[in-house]
């Protein structure tokens, strides 16, 4: 009978839960639901669950578990975190990752920061007579700081996931915004790349830096530049051996020929009579919007396109 009783009992047991119900369940336990603990950052309290930080957190385990008033209290006071760094790193203890673009402050006036990024469009298709909107956003590039700051704060509370899942965001942005290394959001985070303890051992990031700098051109922004380099003298060191051991890498000038050899030259036709050259191979069957320098029309196909 015991038997029979073990079978009916194995043939009840609930279905295993589903992504989303998981999902669910840690969003619920991330607004506090059940909480036992608060972190007070310099703007913000949040309540969250001790078991979930002392277990993944060597660091938190001692502050919370330990012989200290945070354990008696479970109150963590730490208004000297980057407060976008801690937001992210409670995110990821909870959900396994952290959406840095909602976390950036908005700033009330960006009239500069978007005059800074049509100055780029209009230079680099400038000799074309039209305007092709592929540069990054700036929300895009102001992400690379954030990251630096969440591995930072990731180092010291020892989450050796979230160094990497921070260390993996940097380098995605650098690969996807080589030529715009330049750009203030990336320089400011080189200094630490070189002289914060965190990053001691990321020398990979830093060898990414250095290939992107080496083929940046630095004369967007020259003064910014030296800046940087006196501010750091192993940067200068890592360029100049970067140049000499590639002063300029076969795989450059193999994608650059094959880029010549592709293009097809074309001519585009506003209706107010301006002609435009046009050189483009990988652009031909996307919806592209092109604008005439002459009388600012859209021209969003090749309608007008002349052999």
């Amino acid at each position: 009978m015991s038997d029979h009783k073990e079978e009916s009992g194995a043939g009840t047991s609930p279905p295993p839960r589903t992504i989303e119900q998981w999902t669910s369940m840690l969003q619920n336990l991330r607004r506090g639901k059940y909480a036992d603990c608060t972190i007070q950052s310099v703007d913000r309290t949040y309540r969250v669950h001790k078991a979930l930080f002392c277990s993944q957190s060597s660091v938190f385990e001692a502050a919370l578990d330990g012989p200290f008033k945070e354990a008696q209290t479970g109150v963590l006071n730490l208004p000297e975190d980057h407060p976008q760094a801690l937001e992210a790193l409670i995110d990821y203890i909870y959900l396994g990752d952290y959406d840095a673009s909602s976390l950036i402050p908005t700033e009330p006036d960006r009239n500069q920061s978007q005059e800074q990024e049509q100055q780029t469009v209009d230079h680099a298709f400038d000799h074309a007579g039209f305007v092709l909107p592929f540069a990054p956003t700036m929300a895009d590039l102001e992400q690379v700081p954030l990251h630096a700051e969440v591995f930072i704060l990731a180092d010291k509370y020892d989450l050796r996931s979230l160094c990497g899942f921070a260390s993996e965001k940097i380098l995605a942005l650098i690969a996807k915004n080589r030529d715009h290394i330049v750009d203030e959001n990336f320089l400011q985070i080189i200094p630490l790349l070189y002289t914060h303890e965190a990053f001691k051992d990321e020398e990979e990031l830093r060898k990414e830096v250095v290939k992107a700098l080496s083929w940046a051109p630095l004369a967007n922004d020259p003064e910014r530049v030296r800046d940087v380099l006196a501010e750091v003298p192993e940067l200068a060191l890592d360029l100049v051996l970067s140049l000499q051991k590639s002063p300029f890498p076969q795989n450059v000038v193999q994608e650059a020929l094959e880029r010549h050899r592709s293009q097809v030259r074309n001519h585009i036709r506003c209706n107010c009579g301006h002609r435009i050259a046009l050189g483009y191979s990988k652009l031909a069957g996307k919806e592209i919007s092109f604008a005439c320098r002459r009388c600012g029309q859209n021209l969003r196909d090749f309608s007008h396109t002349l052999r």
